[in-house]
């Protein structure tokens, strides 16, 4: 009979030193791969026994993204690199200004998981956005479903299509809607005159700013009477927000009152973000000169107001339209949804607003020191907003 000749592998393991030799083995080439892939089979292990969950909707809110799942709200969300670096991202405030933001990440391919647990997307699922143009460039982002799975692609792109801005600016009123007087003066006469002046400084940081309107007339509906004026409709004020595709809005205002008496500034920002960028804003105005009216519903503190409507204070959403219903599906958009001018997959993305009541044009005093001062307080909004772009 030939000789059996026993391989290596079986003389080692017939012996105790043997077992030990290939234990260690083992147990090494797993730290090797461990260490390689970083942690990534690990991940697909532990992750193996939780049952993925499937996105059913992405929100977009200025250049902040939120994603939700049915019966699932995940604490952190993971986006794994290809290389199995791991960036997290908290999600454990509901202000919408505290969403996911890829500015700066590395341009590549990544996988998401939300507490550890794969994250899954509709076969054919895409969305997609750009980040605020910054050092001349700008992030495309786009989100997709691959092998059921969901998964982010960044890269880097030297211009915004044709189509999209960075931020449209709003001339409160205009046309026939001359908003609040005092004698012949017009509030949507200092509200262009505000908004150019803005469009002109963000200019030289280098964004693409596109405006509400630029002349005196109606958006979207001259010759109408201001009686009839309606936002909602196609071309109209709330729709060119959304045609502009920007991540953020400034509407322009200068208030007034029943009496005359009031003063001071106010700065509204919607009641589901939190209030950085109108505190920003607020303490650029009281560097400026200006001072803070404190006597309105909704107060937060120093002239920064959020206000909700009277039926939906529990439902947070805002009182004034433009911010609720330019904000994207994330502020509950429910008379743009209503219009039917833009289907629900359209206003999945929406822009961060503030809206600036200046001063009250019908007090003496407070006109007095806007015609005097408008352009310090129209550069120190803009200033408050570069900061808080961090641009």
């Amino acid at each position: 009979m030939p000789k059996y000749k026993p391989s290596i592998f079986l003389v080692l393991y017939g012996s105790a030193k043997g077992k030990r030799h290939i234990i260690g083995w083992v147990i090494g080439l797993a730290l090797v791969l461990l260490a390689v892939t970083g942690g990534w089979w690990l991940k697909q292990y532990l992750s193996a026994g939780l049952q993925p969950q499937s996105l059913t909707a992405c929100y977009v809110h200025g250049e902040h993204v939120r994603l939700y799942f049915q019966d699932f709200s995940p604490q952190n969300v993971d986006l794994q690199a290809a290389d199995g670096t791991v960036y997290r991202f908290s999600m454990d405030s509901d202000a919408l200004n505290h969403g996911m933001t890829w500015i700066y990440l590395p341009d590549g391919t990544y996988r998401l998981f939300g507490d550890s647990v794969a994250l899954r997307a509709a076969p054919g699922y895409e969305q997609e956005g750009y980040s605020l143009t910054r050092q001349g460039c700008n992030r495309y982002w786009r989100l997709y479903g691959s092998r059921g799975y969901l998964f982010l692609s960044l890269s880097t792109v030297d211009q915004l299509p044709e189509d999209v801005y960075d931020i449209i600016i709003d001339a409160g009123h205009g046309g026939a809607d001359s908003g609040a007087m005092n004698g012949s003066l017009r509030e949507a006469d200092f509200n262009l005159q505000a908004a150019l002046y803005m469009a002109e400084l963000f200019t030289e940081y280098g964004l693409k700013v596109a405006l509400t309107r630029d002349g005196d007339y109606s958006v979207g509906q001259e010759g109408v009477a201001a009686s009839q004026i309606d936002p909602y409709i196609s071309g109209g004020r709330v729709d060119t927000v959304y045609a502009s595709g920007a991540k953020y809005l400034i509407s322009n205002h200068l208030n007034a009152s029943t009496d005359g008496l009031c003063r001071g500034y106010q700065v509204y920002s919607s009641v589901r973000c939190d209030n950085r960028w109108a505190e920003l804003t607020a303490a650029a105005w009281r560097q400026a000169g200006m001072f803070a009216n404190n006597d309105f519903t909704g107060l937060v503190q120093d002239g920064t107001y959020k206000q909700y409507t009277q039926d939906d204070v529990q439902t947070g959403s805002d009182y004034y339209y433009i911010l609720r219903e330019c904000g994207g599906m994330a502020t509950s958009p429910r008379k743009m949804l209503a219009a039917g001018i833009r289907e629900e997959r359209e206003l999945f993305a929406g822009a961060e607003a503030l809206l600036l009541e200046y001063c009250f044009i019908d007090n003496g005093q407070d006109l007095s020191f806007w015609q005097e001062n408008w352009q310090a307080l129209v550069k120190a909004a803009v200033d408050a907003a570069v900061e808080y772009w961090q641009l």
